[in-house]
């Protein structure tokens, strides 16, 4: 997050997917690092919920079999125009089969 050549782009599902159960669950911590996160993102660089996006997923989900949630990331960050979208999701998973945009993960 501190690569000054890196413009993050984020969305209204990652914050939908990242923030309610350490929310409900008190998790403070982890709350203010997904917080932080999107604090560096620019106001321009910010998606928001749109039915095209779940109308596209569908048909990506379907054609690649992803998940619904990583469908709509998939999506979004093609639609965005992004260079590539990191997961923590391991290679070999199902949001890998996506040829819509590179895939990096950073396999925890």
């Amino acid at each position: 997050m501190n690569d000054p050549k890196r413009d993050f782009v984020c969305s209204d599902y990652v914050r939908l997917e990242v923030i309610p159960k350490p929310t409900f669950f008190k998790n403070v911590a982890e709350v203010a690092f997904y917080e932080f996160y999107f604090s560096t993102v620019a106001p321009g660089n910010w998606v928001a919920f749109d039915g095209d996006h779940l109308r596209q997923a569908f048909e990506e989900a379907c054609r690649s079999g992803l998940s619904a949630i990583d469908a709509i990331h998939v999506v979004v960050a093609a639609i965005s125009e992004c260079d590539e979208l990191v997961t923590t999701e391991k290679i070999g998973t199902g949001i890998h089969r996506t040829d819509l945009i590179r895939i990096v993960s950073i396999d925890p």
